[in-house]
């Protein structure tokens, strides 16, 4: 099965412990970026590397403390956000493509407030620049330009490097299947 298969892979890539954020899955397809997102998702969370509780439902997807997110749109300008009296928060620019580990999730007046960081190390946490993104509104990044961000398409990972890739070629590929298609997913 699937899920068989790709534990096996992650059983070489997890022997150090935690990275996500060290190796990238590389597909052909949405579809099958889609599907192995949520796999790998729910393997994380067997193995505890993802906290299970709480969790949040933010467009087609639950999100977790620990969740590896990627957004799928640019947000260009940093804006100052209100919630409550002398309180407000600050969203930074997001890149398309961006990646992240979620770190917390704050609600407010029908808002999620998504805090990430983009290693895997808790000690470097605090030196890391944490990039709060308000997700459903017009001012901020809408619920279905972030996803979970374990696989990416041979498309969207153009131009970005891993320690770790993991080429998945499905069995029956997609006549989008090229060379280059091949190339890219080889030398990320």
């Amino acid at each position: 099965s699937t899920k068989d298969t790709l534990n096996g892979i992650l059983n070489i890539v997890f022997t150090k412990g935690k990275y996500l954020m060290g190796h990238q899955i590389v597909v052909l397809q949405n579809d099958i970026r889609h599907n192995l997102n949520r796999i790998f998702q729910d393997i994380c969370i067997e193995r505890g590397i993802i906290r299970k509780e709480p969790f949040w439902r933010i467009g087609k997807n639950a999100y977790h403390i620990g969740s590896k997110i990627t957004f799928l749109e640019n947000y260009n300008k940093p804006i100052k956000h209100p919630i409550k009296k002398n309180v407000e928060i600050v969203s930074d620019v997001i890149s398309n493509g961006e990646t992240g580990i979620i770190v917390s999730v704050y609600t407010y007046d029908h808002l999620f407030y998504v805090t990430f960081v983009d290693n895997d190390d808790p000690s470097a946490t605090k030196k890391v620049i944490r990039k709060s993104v308000i997700i459903g509104t017009e001012i901020g990044v809408k619920p279905f330009h972030i996803d979970l961000g374990y696989a990416t398409t041979t498309t969207k990972v153009q131009g970005r490097e891993f320690p770790y890739c993991i080429f998945w070629n499905n069995t029956n590929p997609a006549p989008c299947w090229t060379r280059s298609h091949a190339y890219v997913a080889l030398s990320r």
